[in-house]
Parts: C-alpha cells; structure tokens; sequence
C-alpha cells in the first residue's frame, strides 16, 4: 500500500475545523469518502474538499466505500461500535477522543483491534507535539530533580447554542471532565503514568446544560506526587497549563497553545521554543498513514487511550459518591 484514502465519518465542528485538512493535506492521504447524516453539512464538506463518495448512513458507507481507513468524528457514545464496525468491514480505524466512556466500554474493541490484523488509534494529538517530546525529555532527564507536585488547569467559555452533542451527557459521556479533562489526563499518562487514586468534585454552575461545566480533582501518582487539576467551561480566561514541580526545578507549557516550555532550575528560568504544526491533527495523521503504509507498531497504542477512559470513569464515580478511587 503507497498510500491510505479515508472515510471521514461526521462533518461537525472538529472535523470541519481540522480533521478534514489533516487527512487531505498529509502527504500519502486524501479523503475518498465523507459519511454525514445532515445533508446540508454532507453537501457542504464534500463540496469543500471535492469528495465523490457521500453517504448517509455508515453501514451503507462501509460497505460501498473505496476507502482503506475510517475517522470517525462522531459523539463519544457511539465510538466504541462504530469502531467494531469499520474493523469489521477490514478498515483502519482512527477515534476522536475520549475512546469511550468507559475503560470497560472499550475493552471489546481493544480485544478485536489486536486481533484483526488491522490499525487502530485514538485521536489525542498532543501526544504527537514537538512540546510533547520536548516535556519527555526533560522529566527523564531527571534535571528537575523528584517530583514534588504535579499541577493541570484549563479554563475557557463554551456554551453553544443551540445546545450541541458535547453538552448531552448520554451522548458524550460527561462534559468538560471528559472532553478537555481527557486531553490534559492522556498527556499526564504518556509523561508519568495512571494516577493512582482521584477525588473529584464536578458541576453546573454557570450554563444550562445537562454535563458539567466545572470540576476539581485532587489525586495521588503511584509514587505519592499529589495532583491538583481544575477544568472549566465557565471562563473566559482562557487558561491551559501543564505544570510538574520537582526538588530542583519545574516546568510549565501548554498542551493547547502555541509559546516556549518554561523550564525553571532554582531561580533561574529559560524559555524553550517549540515548533508547534500549524493544523494540530497533522502530526497524528501523519504517523498514522506511515504505520498503515510500512505496517509497523503506532506510536501510541490504543491501550493508552483506555487508560485515559478509566481515569474519567473514576472521576465521575467520584464526584457522584463524594469519596475518592483508587485506580
């Protein structure tokens, strides 16, 4: 295989912001396929990216398409079937994030995806970074001595109307705990690993939708780093930081914009450039298409994203128990 066409599964925002870019963009990737049930988004991405194959329904998709890979862009509650299904019709498959609501819900699609010959991933792109490598490096590089505190905060306004799909928590699981607290857990594990133990507190204390638009968590790491996280939708601030404290230093950046690492040893601190892609999926894409291509291991297995649901999971359960859960 020279090259990977796809079936870009739902035309909402992310797809219509990114996604659809990325997969025409990347080098050894175009879009055979959309499948959309609105027409007028259907008509409207087709047109836009010149795409031949539309659709309506994805079980006509999968079976008619010319596409070798699936992304599907589509609410939470439906990722883990819909994945099964593409694995089924001999597609690779690549999720939007969060992989479920659940570390259960997603264990048949684990169990099938190694099985299958075939690739399968979740969409948690930061992982993929320049910033990302960067952070790696220096925590291994031990120079901030032992972690002594871990720290994630991320603030914005979000409030769409009419109300959207990320706002219903039967179809998307939860909402800023697990649609931004998500991408701020999946890059704390890649760097440092599961917690070992959560205690949240979530609400809706501003808007009028079903999911909440605030949460705090306390936890512990396996090797007693506290951690303190707070994730709204109730904020214009427009805050996202990323922060381990160590014996000897720290160092602070943004899984979601663009600056330097701030990397402070005793007093002194030093801004570290980060050559951050100009479309934020590009980077996943692309590692995406070379596994598919040369058939060899993705980068982040699908595993990893499981790890991310439990921990969401144990938040929920959590703040709806009031008592804190060990992992």
């Amino acid at each position: 295989m020279n090259s990977v066409t796809w079936l870009l599964v739902g035309a909402g925002d992310i797809a219509r912001k990114r996604v659809a870019a990325a997969l025409a963009e990347t080098p050894c990737s175009s879009i055979a396929a959309v499948c959309e049930p609105d027409p007028t988004r259907l008509a409207e991405l087709a047109g836009r990216f010149g795409i031949r194959e539309r659709y309506r329904d994805l079980a006509t998709a999968l079976r008619e398409t010319s596409a070798t890979s699936v992304y599907l862009a589509t609410p939470v509650a439906m990722h883990v079937t819909q994945a099964i299904d593409a694995l089924l019709a001999g597609k690779h498959v690549l999720v939007e994030k969060p992989l479920g609501r659940t570390e259960a819900e997603c264990l048949p699609l684990l169990d099938l995806a190694r099985t299958s010959g075939l690739k399968a991933a979740c969409a948690y792109f930061r992982r993929y970074w320049p910033r990302y490598e960067q952070t790696r490096q220096i925590l291994a590089s031990g120079e901030l001595g032992s972690p002594t505190l871990i720290r994630m905060h991320y603030a914005s306004w979000y409030d769409p109307q009419p109300q959207a799909w990320r706002v219903r928590r039967k179809e998307s699981g939860g909402g800023t705990l697990s649609d931004m607290g998500s991408h701020m857990f999946d890059v704390l594990i890649g760097l440092l690993g599961v917690p070992a133990s959560v205690f949240a507190k979530s609400g809706t204390r501003t808007h009028a939708y079903d999911a909440e638009d605030s949460a705090a968590v306390l936890g512990e790491m396996p090797d007693g780093t506290p951690l303190v996280a707070s994730f709204q939708w109730n904020s214009r601030s427009w805050v996202h930081e990323f922060e381990v404290v160590g014996t000897e230093g720290r160092l602070r950046w943004s899984p979601f914009d663009q600056g330097p690492l701030l990397k402070t040893i005793g007093r002194d601190t030093v801004a570290i450039e980060a050559a951050d892609p100009s479309n934020a999926h590009q980077p996943l894409i692309a590692a995406f298409v070379k596994a598919v291509i040369a058939d060899e291991d993705l980068p982040v297995p699908l595993s990893e994203s499981a790890k991310t649901s439990r921990v969401i999971d144990a938040l929920y359960r959590s703040a709806q128990n009031g008592k804190e859960v060990r992992l």
